[in-house]
């Protein structure tokens, strides 16, 4: 194996898949760098291929996805360098060994950076992928994905987001959690692996695939005796992608559940969710083919399907029924290129045929959801985007206050004019947990509001953010005593709800300081994630606004010192 840097490469995207000119120069065996062009922004980004020695014979090859983390992993910027900030040499060689053992075509995409791969991140993969696709000669059905850390987040949420077009996932070291999604995994092969000693992990991926393993799914959780985060990669990639290369994509079940926190996520194999009934809370759909012809779905919480007849499961010569809840809901003849639109009105479902939409993985900002008049940002002392998103903390749950902070903070200003799905995704990176409720005294509250007031020089992101109530603070008081006005009664009970990472990370991973209430505080885990509260306060406003409006106040100007 060498290393390569290529910026040219012949043209095979006219090609038919498996035609032995799609043979790259310079020959397999290296380790390449590439870039495309993006349609977003214009921008040229990078990614990595390693395509093994024995390439060639005009035969399709697997894929394997591999997603790099925060600061540590094979990334396309930073491959072949060594720190002990990035990753080690045997980080950077054992995947490409791996790959080539295997015979995998190994793509490892930028993701823009530190996204979460969410997002913008996550249309970068598939930007790549589609890349991939047309330089080399892919198998469709053995395309996997894996990950380390934020990789291992990253691979979770796109493999059962979209379950359909994966063949197996292998996470690794997770750090934040999506369980809402372990109804997708059915039909997935799943091995999520962590260290024992890994924190992140135990409150991150963990909880999926233990949900995954409970429901009976393919999933295998695998916990490293006395390892940490992602300490022992290395010495996994070969048996990583041995068991990635062993599977094939399901992309046709007769019988399948699929759930979804935002619309933009709905589609899968042959329904989709087009309208969550209750926005805020997660919509389901169990489908099967329960006999010739015959669509039977159950739903919780939507409003919206649609059914897109599978010509593998179904003969479209013939009519095909739906049922819906036990309603019967249609019966007709249905082309390939139509699918049956399910609404909900007045309790009962409606149905109508409409042209079958097309489904672009490359798409970007397709799914409007409200407006902003302005651009929403975190910044400041009373950071605008942090009072809508604490608003919007606050109206999901029906709670007094709402508090939040931006320790760890990595997202993106809502922007001005249209608002998509995709940002309410983007503005609140990294976290994801459910929200939690507390009951907490007046005096209680003060006190957790005085704790993240730290001295300047350690910037803003622990500062709460709150919805529900004001409050004043100096920097020149001693620690403790720097609130100096809040309209807090000390004696009163508040419903209080956090992001539920405030309270399901160990001491050293916190998001926010809670006063030495950590053990005692009787907490409730809701189900509601933070982007369904997020989408659900977009849904029922419309308009996406919050000013910095004095809910928290300094007494001194000392934002350029965070």
């Amino acid at each position: 194996m060498t290393q390569g840097d290529v910026s040219r490469h012949p043209d095979t995207s006219g090609l038919p898949p498996n035609d032995t000119r799609r043979a790259v120069d310079p020959p397999p065996g290296q380790d390449l760098r590439f870039s495309y062009r993006s349609e977003i922004d214009g921008t040229d980004q990078p990614y990595a291929v390693y395509v093994p020695s024995r390439y060639g014979d005009g035969r399709r090859w697997p894929v394997v996805i591999n997603l790099h983390g925060t600061s540590s992993g094979r990334s396309p910027e930073l491959v072949g360098q060594t720190s002990e900030h990035y990753y080690t040499a045997d980080e950077n060689a054992a995947p490409l060994w791996a790959a080539e053992r295997h015979g995998v075509i190994l793509v490892t995409p930028h993701g823009r950076g530190i996204t979460e791969f969410r997002g913008i991140g996550e249309n970068d993969v598939f930007c790549v992928l589609a890349e991939v696709q047309r330089r080399y000669s892919v198998d469709p059905d053995r395309i996997s994905i894996t990950g380390v850390s934020m990789g291992g987040t990253g691979s979770t949420e796109i493999a059962l987001h979209h379950p359909d077009m994966f063949a197996a996932a292998a996470p690794v070291g997770a750090a934040y959690s999506f369980p809402w999604l372990a109804a997708n995994g059915q039909h997935l092969p799943f091995w999520c692996i962590g260290g024992e000693d890994d924190f992140n992990f135990h409150s991150g991926g963990k909880l999926v695939a233990e949900r995954m393993e409970r429901l009976g799914y393919p999933a295998r959780l695998d916990i490293r005796e006395g390892r940490e985060h992602a300490d022992f990669i290395p010495e996994y990639y070969d048996r990583i992608v041995g068991w990635l290369v062993r599977h094939r994509v399901v992309r046709h079940p007769r019988r399948y559940s699929f759930s979804a926190a935002l619309p933009m996520y709905g589609q899968a194999y042959w329904t989709a969710i087009d309208a969550i009934e209750q926005p805020g809370t997660i919509g389901t759909i169990r489908a099967e083919i329960a006999g010739p012809n015959r669509h039977t779905l159950a739903t919780e919480n939507l409003s919206g399907i649609a059914v897109l007849p599978d010509a593998e499961l179904v003969d479209l010569t013939g009519e095909i029924q739906v049922q819906v809840d036990g309603q019967p809901v249609f019966e007709g003849a249905v082309t390939p290129q139509e699918e049956v639109l399910l609404s909900k009105v007045g309790g009962r479902w409606r149905a109508e045929t409409a042209p079958r939409r097309k489904r672009s993985m490359t798409a970007y900002r397709t799914d409007p959801v409200a407006v902003a008049s302005k651009s929403l940002a975190m910044e400041g002392v009373d950071a605008p985007l942090a009072n809508w998103i604490s608003d919007a903390m606050r109206a999901a749950t029906g709670a007094d206050v709402a508090l939040y902070n931006r320790r760890h903070y990595r997202g993106l200003p809502i922007p001005r004019g249209a608002v998509d799905e995709v940002d309410l995704l983007q503005c609140s990176r990294p976290f994801e947990q459910y929200l939690a409720v507390a009951d907490l005294s007046g005096r209680d509250l003060i006190a957790v509001l005085e704790d993240n007031i730290r001295d300047p020089g350690e910037g803003l992101e622990y500062l709460v953010q709150p919805s529900g109530l004001r409050y004043s603070f100096s920097w020149d008081r001693p620690r403790g005593r720097r609130i100096t006005d809040s309209d807090i009664d000390a004696g009163r009970s508040y419903k209080v709800v956090l992001e539920g990472q405030s309270l399901e990370r160990v001491e050293r991973h916190r998001a926010m300081f809670l006063a030495g209430l950590r053990e005692t505080l009787d907490y409730r885990v809701t189900e509601v994630p933070l982007r369904a509260a997020l989408y659900a306060h977009a849904v029922r406003t419309g308009e996406i606004k919050a000013t910095a409006e004095g809910r928290v106040h300094s007494l001194e100007d000392r934002t350029a010192a965070g």
